[in-house]
Parts: structure tokens; C-alpha cells; sequence
């Protein structure tokens, strides 16, 4: 839910970075949360499939928990390239590319108002 949360967030702000780079995030986590979770109980759910009789089942299900697992590194890529389409094209292409030049970020005000050149 989170993922489709924050990608629906994400399009509607399309001028915002911060929801590409939360997407991106969650995104990391739910890869590593997911191969552990394959590992885990693969060997679980063969035993249990094959006792039931069912093991078409659980050829079905394990090949489309590999294949989205796969799919989502594919996906940070792309949200990557959106991320730096947002940020400009002199952002840097991985995490870190905040600057604290005020003049570089368009549409960005400093609290005092003053502006820098």
C-alpha cells in the first residue's frame, strides 16, 4: 500500500522531489524485505504444496514473487531518471545531490526573504 501510496503522491506532485525519493526508498527496503521473505519460506511452502497435492500452485506463485522481485530494481532505475529530470539536468545521479547554493534549486525562497544572486 505504501508503494502505491506514495507513487500516486508522487505524480500529483509533480514538481516535488522528496515523494520520488521517498518511493525510491521504500522501494530499496521492500526489495530486501522481499528476497528475505522468499528465502525463507520457500522451502516451507514447497513442503506444504507438495503435501497438498498442489504444487502447480506454488510454481505459479513462486514464479511471479521471482519476477516481481526482479522487477523492482528495474523500477528504482526509471524513478531515478524521473528524480533527476526533477531536480535538473546539473543534479548528480544518485543520493546527495542537495545544494546549499539557494540559487540553483528554482522556486526556492530563503525564510528572510532575501534573495541570492
Amino acid at each position: 500500500m505504501a508503494i502505491i501510496v506514495l507513487g500516486l503522491w508522487a505524480i500529483v506532485h509533480k514538481e516535488s522531489v522528496i515523494q520520488v525519493e521517498l518511493l525510491m526508498l521504500i522501494t530499496a527496503l521492500s526489495i530486501v524485505l522481499d528476497a528475505i521473505a522468499i528465502g525463507m519460506h520457500f522451502q516451507i511452502g514447497k513442503s506444504v504444496y507438495r503435501a497438498m497435492g498442489h504444487s502447480s500452485y506454488f510454481t505459479l506463485s513462486v514464479f511471479f514473487a521471482i519476477y516481481l522481485l526482479l522487477l523492482k530494481p528495474v523500477m528504482l532505475l526509471f524513478l531515478n531518471k524521473v528524480r533527476q529530470h526533477r531536480l535538473g539536468e546539473n543534479s548528480s545521479p544518485t543520493f546527495g545531490g542537495w545544494s546549499t547554493n539557494t540559487g540553483s534549486v528554482p522556486g526556492y525562497t530563503p525564510v528572510d526573504g532575501n534573495q541570492t544572486a
